[in-house]
């Protein structure tokens, strides 16, 4: 007994170690951002108008490539300025013949279509489309990616500035659920496809933060990822770095890092945004993210050098952003833990825990479990700032915030995915680059 309370302690001293540096990291963030933020929210966007070259590298998309083509093409900007180039990645259903038919029916002499005759994957089809572009500046998104009308003009005004390298837009999921739906498929029972609802807010708001996180990075001049879905690049800095890396699985995290590296600024523009579909499933939001946090891998891998190297505060958001995601999983999965072992494992009552929790903090009767608590609850009430400031910034429904108390949950189920995805890197199993799979999404 004695030693189970020893063990017992020296868990809760390493969790409120873990704890305490996870709130002083996300203290410090969020005071840069409180300190910095008129510097990257009041986006001025000049008249600049290079050429441009939109790619869109498609397998197998006749479900998607109509529409977001015919956003693309319909997009507010000079036509003699822009051509739309379509990698048809080996495709073996109608994606060739829809492009086609767009292009010709309406005249569009500026959409253009390359084939791939085997699937090579997704970078490789970026680079083609990169090498056949004549635009000075590339525009990448994929294939079920809608652009709003101005989101072409705003993303390349961001190159005004000739020290700039990209330029990351604001993408959203696509939302197909509404309330009555989840409340239909409830009253069915059908418990599987009304969890489908909560999934699709779950991404959106994360997405909604993604969008906070790299405003937060452009503070100091540090954004991490130009995503895949809507960014835009000079097309000599994607030649002068050698283009996208067809050996990395989450290509926009790596080519960004390398245009740190080549020494050139990235910018985040929210008001050139996108809407794009989300994994539809648990099963294929399992998928994705595999890919994603196996891609951070093999980034994170790539480019230790950033560590102790000199690249202004991309070295520093480097390092820092991995500790924090690495140090978050590990306090909220101790944290749930201990609770699932108190409540499942011994069968104590949850309600009666959290009233003598209550008692002994009003009584001032602390114990190590009492301070690692009131961390983790300052820690939801920060999040809860971030969440906040999210929707202020992207401008979505205010009444998204109510989805926030459930969203722990969500983020446990990934951390537990990025656990998987560690293991199944270092165990080296085989990923493959080509087919459906290379879109990464």
């Amino acid at each position: 007994m004695l030693i189970e309370t020893v063990f017992d302690l020296e868990i809760y001293r390493f969790t409120l170690w873990i704890a305490l540096v996870v709130l002083g990291i996300i203290s410090f963030w969020n005071l840069i951002y409180l300190k910095g933020r008129k510097k990257v929210l009041n986006e001025k966007y000049s008249s600049y108008e290079p050429t441009v070259s939109v790619i869109i590298p498609a397998f197998n998309e006749q479900k998607n490539i109509a529409k977001t083509l015919n956003h693309i093409v319909r997009a507010d900007y000079p036509k003699g300025k822009m051509e739309v180039i379509v990698v048809n990645d080996g495709s073996t259903d109608n994606t060739e013949k829809i492009v086609k038919k767009i292009a010709n029916e309406n005249n569009f002499d500026f959409v253009r279509i390359i084939n791939i005759k085997k699937n090579v994957g997704k970078c490789e089809a970026l680079n083609l489309g990169v090498e056949n572009a004549k635009g000075e500046v590339v525009i990448t998104t994929d294939a079920d990616t809608e652009f709003k009308q101005d989101s072409v003009r705003k993303l390349v005004a961001g190159f005004s500035e000739s020290n700039v390298g990209a330029v990351a837009g604001y993408y959203k999921a696509k939302q197909s659920l509404i309330i009555s739906d989840a409340l239909r498929f409830l009253s069915k029972g059908d418990f599987k496809k009304f969890s489908y609802y909560f999934l699709e807010k779950f991404q959106n708001f994360e997405y909604i933060m993604f969008l906070f996180t790299r405003k937060r990075q452009e503070i100091l001049d540090a954004i991490m990822v130009a995503p895949g879905s809507i960014s835009a690049f000079r097309k000599d800095v994607l030649q002068k770095i050698g283009g996208f890396d067809r050996k990395i699985l989450i290509e926009d995290y790596d080519i960004t890092l390398r245009i740190h590296k080549a020494g050139y600024k990235v910018k985040c523009l929210k008001e050139a945004e996108a809407s794009t579909t989300p994994p539809q499933t648990w099963k294929q939001l399992v998928s994705q993210r595999i890919r994603w946090y196996r891609g951070g891998f093999q980034v994170m891998y790539k480019h230790l050098d950033l560590i102790h190297s000199r690249y202004g505060f991309v070295s520093f958001v480097f390092g820092f952003e991995y500790l924090n995601i690495i140090l978050q999983f590990l306090i909220w999965s101790l944290l749930f833990s201990g609770i699932f072992y108190k409540v499942i494992i011994l069968h104590q009552n949850i309600l009666l825990l959290i009233i003598q929790w209550i008692n002994r903090l009003l009584a001032f009767h602390f114990n190590f479990l009492d301070s690692i608590l009131f961390v983790a609850v300052t820690l939801l009430f920060i999040g809860l700032f971030e969440a906040i400031q999210s929707i202020k910034i992207s401008g979505v429904n205010r009444r998204t915030i109510l989805f926030f108390p459930l969203l722990g949950i969500y983020a446990m189920f990934l951390g537990y995915v990025w656990l998987y995805s560690f293991f199944a890197h270092i165990t080296r199993r085989k990923i493959s680059f080509a087919g459906r799979e290379w879109k990464g999404r």
